[in-house]
């Protein structure tokens, strides 16, 4: 079984998996609103997808903004749409300010960032999601029902 790792956008939704057995995850890409229900039903069949974690955009004081309920919406109808997974809400303050300075890091180009920074906000959501289940050996997050 697999966890996908979700960064949600009006204009794009990045994807990230694990590798079973191992630590490590991968960015899968990033589709488009329009094109996730048909793309994330291909990637259950493909990677086993049991748990999905979406980044949750709250404010740096905790608070659910216009950003976050716009999440939680589209969360909420994504598993309806798909309800053999399990989909948790994870807090995920400065994952896309993490990503864009580790890709500046790495001599990206702004230009080649808005290319992959969606797909690596979302590694950072489910790495961050992976690393406290394995800390606290309990499910992390806010479950969508």
């Amino acid at each position: 079984m697999t966890a996908l790792g979700i960064d949600y956008g009006a204009v794009r939704i990045g994807v990230a998996r694990e590798i079973p057995g191992t630590s490590l995850v991968v960015p899968v890409g990033a589709v488009t609103p329009a094109d996730f229900n048909h793309n994330f039903a291909l990637w259950v069949t493909e990677f086993d997808v049991d748990v999905v974690y979406v980044g949750f955009p709250k404010s740096m004081s905790g608070a659910e903004g216009t950003a976050a309920t716009m999440v939680r919406d589209w969360a909420s109808e994504a598993a309806k749409n798909f309800p053999a997974q399990k989909w948790q809400l994870l807090d995920e303050r400065l994952t896309t300010v993490a990503a864009t300075k580790a890709l500046h890091a790495a001599g990206k180009t702004a230009k080649q960032q808005r290319e992959i920074i969606d797909s690596m906000a979302a590694v950072l959501i489910l790495q961050l999601a992976l690393e406290q289940e394995a800390r606290i050996a309990r499910p992390i997050g806010e479950p969508i029902e």
